[in-house]
């Protein structure tokens, strides 16, 4: 029976230590850069290498106010800007990013990632140089670019952790930034769940692997007494050992992997297992059952954050307007002409270049379709706006207002026209209902308020909700056809009876077992005996020399009795060495042999992520976000926290036993 020391550090205390650990040693170390930066065509780590040929070019003085050309503006003074940073003309490369940022804003874009990853770039650059506070200031600038974005947060957090520990107040608020951000961004928290889903998989896997080696070791002796007693004849030892290595090796020479030596494991040793063994056996079973809808499913969110559509839907919250995204929507569009979304983001981009007729005309397509949406109507009153049809976007908020009362753009929009058509008590309480719904966005758009028709009122974005009932849609669905039919279903149904099979299969050999050998294993001295050896001892887990010399008491020979003593001590000795031998080898293993599975999955669960997220990135799920490979020194810091793990695990291993 397992036993634990009273003094036994509790699982919780052990992630909560490593956690906290591992938050201070990451933002101790340099982290991975953001080299989403189709702007910079940078191929290394320095933020000032730009190819010759873009800094020698001038930027030519463009005619015309349009959009499209407003965004091949900001390219070359952005390329421009780099110049002047490589030059060491900082006051000239900042007014030029203020400039950037103005024009961005006029352009209705409220979340540039490519300018923000390149600021993280340099603000990383110049603080392994040792210029903290300029680094600081470019990570500013870049949270003005892409204030929501995790990196931002977590490139703040570092910095102000490696300028000095005494801004540890300040970068525990950044570092819950970065973690609220990751929540609340809908592409890295469904980059997290999928990321989340792999892990556990990939753990579920590595545990019930070594839950098996263990069960194994434990009963491995008791299967080589029951057929030794099966096999006809005397069979020799090595004879012996070798149809055994063969028998449970046979999944492997015929293909089957892990799972099938898993399933035959099972198979063999179910019925030497205790009641809590068995649980777990059982969980083996519906994990063998769901993994094909498990792996099937996180390709389908894989393939959902990848597309096309997901991509357009990621530049219409950046607020992009340029050719390229309005061309994506436009396709959008043709290849799904029932979806209202696509025509509410490509109305808005029209709105955002300010193609009002275009914009007025997908949009009221887009509400036609679906008239339940409140940022449908929110945008084409902006639209209206816009064109000064002021009494009509006065109506159109006002729908919005109606479906959805606790938005506060839908206020603050409603104000703007009503201070214009001079209802200026009304335009006042929408303004404080608006302030104290979001008084964060109202004073941004307050401060940066202007005569661009993208600074007077708010564009709304597709809401998170659409995206998350699209995201669990694509994950729960059953697939495409041809998938499901030829692939998924398949195996749910080759899978199902398979487990329909093994559960009778082994009851079968468990029954087999009692009435033609039935091994068990002393409790006191480890000895293996059948009813065939001891008959009389049928029914308890005690050999009958320890049921002799124990039941005698002090008739027993003082020698005898002693020799026999020395020998529980010794097996009991054996049996805590090979428990903590075995979570030595394999953290997490030891408590598994221990009977603590759920401990064991922790740490196993623990050890994978940190290894894969570490050393094997490449095969989790991609992101939304492209991330530059992690240095080798990140690599190798990231052994830190594994080595956490498994030291905490060996030592609470050493104060169990067995």
């Amino acid at each position: 029976m397992n036993q634990a020391v009273s003094r036994s550090m509790p699982v919780w205390k052990i992630v909560v230590f490593f956690l906290v650990l591992f938050l201070f040693v990451d933002l101790l170390v340099p982290g991975p850069v953001v080299s989403y930066e189709w702007m910079d065509v940078i191929q290394d780590n320095s933020p000032l290498l730009v190819p010759s040929e873009i800094l020698k070019r001038p930027v030519p003085e463009l005619s015309g106010t349009g959009p499209s050309l407003l965004f091949q503006k900001l390219q070359k003074e952005w390329f421009l800007r780099k110049r002047y940073v490589a030059l060491g003309n900082d006051k000239l490369s900042d007014l030029l990013l203020n400039r950037i940022h103005e024009q961005l804003v006029d352009l209705g874009a409220i979340r540039v990632r490519t300018f923000a990853a390149s600021l993280l770039r340099e603000a990383d650059f110049l603080s392994l140089q040792g210029d903290y506070q300029k680094a600081l200031s470019l990570c500013r600038k870049a949270e003005d670019f892409a204030g929501d974005l995790p990196e931002t947060h977590w490139k703040l957090a570092e910095l102000l952790w490696r300028q000095s520990p005494a801004n540890l107040f300040r970068v525990l608020e950044e570092a819950f930034r970065t973690g609220k951000s990751l929540v609340l961004s809908f592409e890295f928290a469904a980059l997290l769940i999928m990321d989340g889903l792999f892990l556990l998989l990939m753990a579920g896997v590595v545990f019930f692997g070594v839950f098996y080696l263990v069960v194994l070791l434990r009963y491995g002796r008791m299967l080589y007494h029951d057929l030794y007693e099966l096999l006809p004849g005397d069979p020799s030892r090595a004879g012996l050992l070798i149809i055994m290595a063969c028998l449970l090796s046979a999944p492997l020479l015929l293909g089957g992997g892990l799972f099938g030596v898993c399933v035959l494991w099972l198979i063999l040793l179910w019925s030497y297992s205790g009641r809590k063994e068995r649980f777990i056996h059982l969980f083996f079973l519906f994990f063998l059952l769901v993994t094909p809808l498990w792996t099937d499913m996180l390709q389908r969110g894989v393939e959902h954050l990848s597309s096309d559509r997901m991509q357009s839907i990621l530049g219409h919250r950046d607020g992009d307007a340029d050719d390229a995204a309005v061309a994506g929507l436009a396709r959008l569009t043709e290849q799904f002409p029932k979806d209202d979304a696509a025509f509410f983001m490509l109305g808005t981009a029209y709105k955002k270049r300010g193609e009002y007729a275009k914009a007025k005309k997908v949009l009221e397509k887009a509400i036609h379709q679906n008239g339940n949406e409140a940022d449908y109507y929110n945008n084409l009153g902006n639209v209206y706006y816009a064109m000064r049809n002021l009494k009509k976007a006065v109506e159109m908020y006002n729908e919005a207002i109606a479906l959805d009362p606790r938005e506060a753009a839908f206020h603050f929009n409603l104000s703007a026209v009503q201070r214009e058509l001079f209802l200026l008590d009304k335009s006042d309480s929408e303004y404080f209902k608006a302030r104290k719904l979001n008084p964060a966005e109202v004073s941004y758009y307050v401060k940066i308020l202007g005569p661009n028709y993208n600074r007077m009122v708010i564009d709304t974005v597709l809401p998170d909700r659409n995206l998350w009932n699209g995201f669990f849609k694509t994950l729960f669905s059953v697939g495409p056809a041809d998938r499901s039919q030829g692939g998924v279903l398949k195996k749910i149904i080759v899978r199902g009876g398979l487990v329909l099979l093994i559960l009778p299969v082994a009851l079968l050999l468990h029954l087999l077992r009692r009435f033609r050998g039935y091994s068990r294993r002393c409790g006191k001295c480890g000895v293996v005996f059948c009813r065939k050896c001891q008959s009389h001892r049928r029914r308890e887990a005690i050999c009958s020399q320890c049921a002799y010399i124990f039941g005698k008491g002090a008739g027993v020979d003082v020698k005898m009795r002693t020799r026999k003593i020395i020998e529980i001590l010794s097996y009991k000795e054996r049996k805590v060495e090979k428990g903590r031998i075995l979570g030595i080898l394999i953290p997490g293993g030891g408590h598994i042999y221990f009977g603590r599975p759920v401990t064991g999955f922790v740490i196993l669960f623990l050890v994978v992520c940190l290894l894969v997220s570490g050393f094997f990135r490449s095969i989790l799920p991609p992101g939304v976000m492209v991330f530059e490979a992690v240095p080798w020194s990140r690599h190798l810091w990231l052994l830190l926290p594994v080595m956490v793990v498994y030291l905490l695990s060996c030592f609470h291993l050493y104060r169990l036993q067995d």
